[in-house]
């Protein structure tokens, strides 16, 4: 029998400290994420980002004073996420004529960014300090184009925030409603494949999808009523970009060059440029895994003036995304066919 005061090691309750406390994440455990909110946030509405580009120099953006308030947390439980936000959203814009005459400015707002609206673009505001009409005219097109760019902003940071925020390793709501949509519980899929049909019966051109577990691809071929040199320049001049994306863009066209497109959601680099000829880009989604890169070819050939055959070919597009979604495939074709290729039909005047 041991001495008293000197049992065994094994029977002794021994002080576990952080580690003791809620093994394996049993109890629910809320973090409030506000303060990484406001940050990123912050980082993501830089006075770099263009709100609007236009005709004769124009060019509004960002002030990068981004001011939030709210609540936002996050729990967790067994590596499951709910997140719960409530948050208002503000910062300024400043614009200048080409010419430098007239120069603008005044605020934007988002009042309402919320987990009960964030499968939806919610509504932003456009103010205008002073300037006239012709201020006004630039307000009335940030209430078009601009809004668009902040869309696609406040989407990556709800995705992030969603994911769990500062510490997004999660499983959250987004896992639990692509259960349900692999098991028919919810009309989103379907009306989203829907939509891609839409969208692909509307455009006259061909497209090839190749997919295996190894390497997903698509080709698509557009024709336009343009010179091979219009539409190299769709790719590469950055006010040609923000001009059909409506939405902040850019583009350094040398090998190596960034570039970024819907307010960073697509980034890359150009790795080969052949004027007028053919352009190769690294490409990747803010959607997607991190590291995880593409490889987009573009094919120009004018067999006969004043008609452009664009062939694009999009390979090492992953399986799913971040979140899970297997639909990476069918949402990148979608995304090309409407946003870019037929924008630039639109938008120039390149085609029907």
């Amino acid at each position: 029998m041991a001495k008293w005061g000197e049992g065994d090691d094994r029977w002794k309750v021994q002080e576990l400290g952080t580690t003791g406390r809620n093994v394996n994440g049993w109890h629910w455990e809320e973090s409030d994420v506000l303060p990484w909110a406001k940050r990123r946030l912050s980082e993501l509405f830089p006075s770099t980002l263009v709100l609007l580009s236009g005709d004769g120099g124009l060019e509004v953006t960002a002030d990068g004073k981004v001011s939030v308030s709210g609540e936002a947390v996050i729990n967790r439980r067994k590596g499951k996420v709910i997140p719960a936000y409530e948050l208002s959203v503000s910062f300024g814009w400043t614009g200048r004529s080409g010419s430098g005459e007239a120069a603008f400015g005044g605020t934007c707002k988002v009042p309402y960014v919320s987990e009960e609206n964030h499968d939806e673009d919610p509504e932003v505001q456009f103010t205008v300090k002073e300037g006239g009409g012709e201020a006004e005219k630039v307000r009335a097109a940030l209430v078009e184009a601009g809004r668009v760019v902040v869309w696609g902003v406040l989407r990556g940071f709800v995705r992030e925030l969603r994911a769990g925020g500062p510490e997004g390793d999660g499983e959250g709501e987004e896992e639990k409603e692509k259960e349900k949509e692999k098991r028919g519980g919810r009309d989103g899929s379907n009306a989203q494949q829907q939509t891609a049909g839409a969208v692909a019966g509307s455009i006259t051109s061909t497209t090839s999808i190749t997919s295996t577990t190894a390497k997903r691809k698509l080709e698509i071929a557009e024709t336009y009523y343009a010179s091979s040199r219009d539409i190299y320049e769709c790719f590469t001049d950055a006010n040609k970009v923000r001009a059909y994306t409506a939405s902040a863009a850019t583009i350094e066209p040398v090998v190596g060059g960034r570039l970024s497109l819907f307010g960073g959601s697509i980034e890359g680099r150009f790795t080969e440029l052949v004027p007028c000829e053919r352009i190769v880009m690294d490409w990747r989604f803010s959607s997607w895994a991190d590291g995880v890169m593409s490889t987009v070819v573009v094919v120009l050939e004018e067999k006969e003036k004043g008609s452009v055959t664009l062939r694009l070919e999009h390979a090492g597009v992953p399986e799913e995304d971040r979140f899970g979604n297997h639909d990476v495939l069918k949402v990148t074709e979608m995304g090309w066919r409407s946003q870019i290729l037929t924008r630039m039909k639109q938008v120039f005047g390149y085609g029907m």
